[in-house]
């Protein structure tokens, strides 16, 4: 009895020295700002961290590099090896009757062709790598964390359906789960990731009564493993930006530059500022970059009273450093859609107000007391007015609005609780609730 009693010991040993390893499945070919943080939080908690990529295009891996944190990115010549295989990964008959499904709801179009098969090779690739690395470190305990709710979670499914003791978490941001960004979000394999996720946290109430409209009802899936944590952001600068004092007004946006931002139309609205001196920074690149420039150009020669920098991609460190080392006064994110902007919550982490399009989850960080929610369909009248008369209030009011920012981040938006929040659930440490 003694000597069975000890090789249970043992047993419990074993498995108590098993090491805590979380994967974090991505198939964007840039770490994100949210997984910088996530994972540096994340360094502290788990014994080994692998981010699964492809081969990243921009490398910001140095930002997050650690002893304990690994990148398992794609080789060359990999992405044609996955179009090889791609008529096989097709006869999957979960992927045949999605397939079937789109063509009884005359859904099949080219969008819908392309996004398809892009899932069905991206989820591909990364379970086969994500297999490679469980299989090969049985003395590991796996924690999978999906970055979106689109190929990366069919991955994190399709792996929980083999390794059942692996726990899986997918997060629901907005491109992947909002109906007016995709109106074929009922087609990505939906009732197969709720029956197998341990957990899917959606960052934005509002975009998921949006998803549970056109999804969840539509299939009658369960919210039993569904969580709401917005994942906030981190602020790495222990400073608040400064208001201008010198008589000049500064406005910052920090986004991609494509139609959805809207910056002409941003653009168009600083042409017509007359009263004091105004500087517009934007952070950011993207497809429309040259076309903003030179319009860019042309409004700086027609009007004196603006200055125009448009600084193109900078890092995330940068754009925390900007706001402390700069003036700031405003905010501006006037996109036609959105998700839950992580800029927005940077902005207010430095005590900067912002004006903001009531789209996706906008209103949960901007309100009359942060700054100003404007509709979708603003008129050009509208934001000129609301500059003016910002511009126009006493420095004290002004005080309060970049108070209320800094306590909304703080409160709501502080990344580190947040982030500590979904790993309690990712570990089990508690139960999911709606």
């Amino acid at each position: 009895m003694r000597l069975r009693n000890c090789k249970s010991c043992m047993n419990k040993q074993v498995i108590k020295m098993k090491k805590e390893s979380l994967v974090i499945l991505n198939y964007q070919r840039e770490i994100p700002p949210f997984i910088i943080n996530i994972i540096k939080i994340a360094r502290d908690k788990f014994d080994k961290i692998y981010y699964v990529t492809p081969r990243l295009y921009r490398d910001n891996f140095s930002e997050i590099k650690q002893s304990n944190v690994k990148l398992v990115q794609g080789r060359r010549g990999e992405k044609v090896w996955n179009l090889i295989i791609l008529p096989f990964l097709l006869l999957d008959l979960r992927i045949l009757r999605e397939i079937s499904q789109a063509i009884n709801w005359h859904r099949i179009s080219k969008a819908f062709i392309n996004s398809f098969l892009q899932t069905v090779v991206a989820s591909n690739y990364l379970k086969k790598k994500t297999e490679v690395i469980i299989e090969n470190n049985d003395n590991e305990n796996f924690y999978i964390l999906s970055a979106y709710l689109g190929a990366e979670a069919y991955a994190a499914a399709k792996l929980k359906e083999r390794f059942t003791s692996i726990r899986t978490m997918a997060l629901a941001h907005s491109f992947e789960v909002n109906p007016e960004r995709d109106k074929n979000v009922d087609l990505h394999m939906n009732t197969f990731f709720h029956e197998f996720l341990d957990n899917i946290n959606f960052i934005s109430k509002s975009v998921y009564e949006k998803y549970s409209d056109y999804v969840l009802k539509k299939y009658s899936i369960s919210t039993k493993n569904i969580t709401f944590i917005h994942l906030g952001c981190e602020k790495l600068v222990d400073k608040v930006s400064p208001p201008s004092e010198d008589g000049i007004f500064r406005i910052v946006s920090c986004s991609t530059v494509n139609p959805n931002k809207q910056l002409h139309r941003l653009l168009k609205v600083i042409a017509s500022w007359k009263t004091i001196p105004l500087i517009w920074t934007h952070i950011g690149e993207g497809p429309d970059f040259v076309g903003l420039s030179r319009e860019a150009e042309l409004i700086m020669r027609k009007n004196p009273n603006v200055l125009i920098r448009l600084l193109g991609y900078k890092s995330n460190a940068y754009v925390h450093s900007f706001y402390v080392e700069n003036s700031v006064d405003l905010f501006i994110n006037i996109s036609l859609i959105e998700g839950l902007p992580v800029s927005l919550m940077e902005c207010m982490a430095y005590g900067i107000p912002a004006i903001a399009t009531d789209v996706g989850g906008n209103k949960e960080i901007v309100n009359s007391e942060t700054g100003f929610l404007i509709p979708q369909s603003f008129s050009d009248e509208l934001l000129l007015d609301i500059l003016e008369k910002y511009w126009a209030i006493s420095p004290d009011v002004k005080q309060v609005y970049r108070d209320n920012s800094f306590n909304q981040w703080k409160t709501n938006f502080k990344g580190g609780k947040n982030i500590n929040d979904l790993f309690s659930i990712l570990l089990n440490k508690r139960q999911s609730a709606t």
